[in-house]
């Protein structure tokens, strides 16, 4: 019979009782040091080592998977002693290995799953959701992401009501939309709205809204580059990205809710809008809208090559220039898209006169 000192926790409470142990016949039993009252009872069998008997330091056994009881030994010799009388004594050390094995396995397991479903099914279950929403839906979608943009320009120091229709500019706007329509292969709806707002950026919503900044007006430099930037977000109408972003935003929030704790959801539609804000397109996708661009331009006479000038001046300018930047990290520029729409465009005429340019610049002013 092998007896020997110990310290012991039930499991239930955070007190550690100094106690004597006894290996007998069938159980190792747990004794009050003080009076010999028995504390705990576990069949021999069922006793584990859950350390390695080659560390240093206490070792601690315990009744087998799902007791919470511990019994801390702190002389080797006395390990030694059990695993010798004890054959089943370091099953658990390698069953506990087995358990964190099939604990990492299934946790890289889950987290790969996840990445799957956001980065690759999501992806392309969006653009099947997108093709599937009716015109009057993406509608109502869009027009309720303008209004958070309107609110977002507000705060942003702009006007109260910060939507800009000085008719001497809307007018010019307006022909100019309507020419890169005709010309675009898209015949959809289309709306192009200006918000006052200094943000250097131009958004495709979903329902065929696209909008200007002022701040993206004063930027652009010239009418046939601003008329690119418009050719280019017609082209994100046309392939219904914006919706797609918004279906892919609106899915993640979800599942991240589920994972984090919001499972009504609730944070999805904000987290739709503002992803239009800052909406970061593919590389693929970027090239298509720049493509649409300038068959666009070239099909309505205007010069594309300002465009290209028009990305470079970004890049020029991102070092020191705070919109640039911004505008580089939604709709990043590069000298490969800039050399490809150069060498693509075929027309050399203007988007409008002087004249015009200057009230579609003064659009904000009333």
């Amino acid at each position: 019979m092998l007896r020997f000192p110990a310290r012991y926790n039930d499991g239930v409470t955070a007190r550690t009782r100094m106690v004597e142990a006894v290996l007998e016949a069938d159980a190792l039993v747990v004794l009050e040091r003080d009076g010999g009252a028995e504390l705990d009872r576990w069949p021999r069998a069922s006793v584990r080592l859950l350390d390695r008997p080659n560390e240093t330091g206490d070792k601690r056994l315990t009744a087998g998977a799902g007791d919470t009881a511990r019994l801390i030994v702190a002389d080797d010799r006395v390990i030694a002693a059990l695993m010798a009388a004890l054959p089943e004594l370091r099953r658990a050390e390698r069953g506990d290995r087995r358990t964190v094995r099939r604990v990492w396995v299934l946790g890289i397991g889950a987290i790969v799953s996840i990445l799957l479903i956001l980065f690759v099914f999501l992806p392309h279950l969006s653009g099947a959701v997108a093709s599937a929403v009716p015109d009057s839906v993406a509608r109502e979608l869009g027009e309720s992401t303008f209004e958070s943009m309107a609110d977002f320009a507000a705060l942003g120091g702009g006007r109260e009501a910060p939507a800009c229709t000085a008719p001497a500019g809307r007018e010019v706007l307006d022909g100019l939309v309507r020419r890169l329509a005709a010309a675009s292969d898209y015949d959809g709806p289309l709306e192009v709205r200006v918000l006052d707002w200094s943000l250097v950026n131009a958004f495709a919503l979903p329902g065929g809204i696209v909008v200007l900044t002022d701040g993206m007006i004063e930027f652009a430099g010239s009418p046939e580059a601003l008329a690119g930037v418009i050719a280019h977000e017609i082209g994100h109408v046309a392939g219904r990205d914006p919706l797609r972003a918004m279906v892919q935003a609106a899915g993640v929030s979800v599942i991240l809710g589920l994972l984090i704790g919001d499972v009504t959801g609730g944070g999805a539609l904000v987290l739709a809008s503002e992803t239009l804000i800052n909406a970061r397109y593919s590389q693929a996708v970027e090239e298509v809208a720049d493509g649409h661009a300038v068959r666009t331009l070239n099909s309505a006479g205007i010069d594309a090559r300002p465009l290209a000038d028009f990305f470079e001046r970004l890049l020029g300018d991102m070092a020191e220039l705070e919109e640039a930047l911004r505008i580089i990290s939604t709709h990043p520029p590069s000298a490969e898209r800039a050399g490809v729409i150069r060498a693509a465009a075929g027309a050399r005429g203007g988007a409008m006169t002087a004249a015009e340019w200057a009230a579609l610049q003064a659009i904000c002013t009333q």
